[in-house]
């Protein structure tokens, strides 16, 4: 006796068939939800790295302001050897940050050598400066306009403080 798909000799059984079906019909939108979701994922970790990379470049910026009206009060002639020198300057508001009030934050966002010299400072190519830099992150803000700023301030607190003619 012929089975009841006798008609159709080499085709699939019409329940695998149906199976088959469904399995596609759920696997391609499940593939693609999950191609979405990695996507959103991939777009918010960006976001957030984005956001602290902003965070690290106004401190940079913040610290380059410090540390020039520290040079400043020093005529051109000292490095802050320390945060707390940072901290006796007045304080301001720079963006999201207060000062000194966020210095602890500050700190963390950024990295000060607070071993070299002013003249090392001035030696430095912007590009490849090292006395300010920002803490670690996938995503850095480069910053070399600040860093030439800052020893062009340090230059004219020297001319200004130097003794003339001499």
């Amino acid at each position: 006796m012929p089975g009841k798909h006798a008609a159709h000799p080499g085709r699939a059984h019409p329940p695998v068939r149906r199976r088959l079906w469904i399995g596609v019909a759920i696997a391609i939108p499940v593939i693609f939800l999950a191609i979405a979701a990695w996507i959103v994922v991939a777009l918010v970790s960006a976001g957030r790295e984005a956001l602290r990379a902003e965070d690290r470049f106004q401190a940079v910026v913040l610290v380059c302001d410090l540390a020039g009206e520290f040079a400043e009060h020093n005529a051109g002639r000292a490095w802050p050897g320390s945060w707390k020198d940072l901290e006796q300057l007045p304080a301001r508001e720079w963006g999201p940050l207060t000062w000194p009030k966020d210095s602890g934050r500050v700190s963390v966002l950024v990295n000060v050598d607070f071993t070299v010299s002013i003249d090392q400072v001035l030696a430095m190519n912007p590009r490849e400066f090292v006395a300010i830099r920002p803490g670690p992150g996938r995503v850095q803000v480069p910053a070399a306009g600040y860093y030439e700023m800052l020893q062009n301030r340090i230059r004219a607190a020297r001319e200004r403080n130097s003794p003339k003619g001499g």
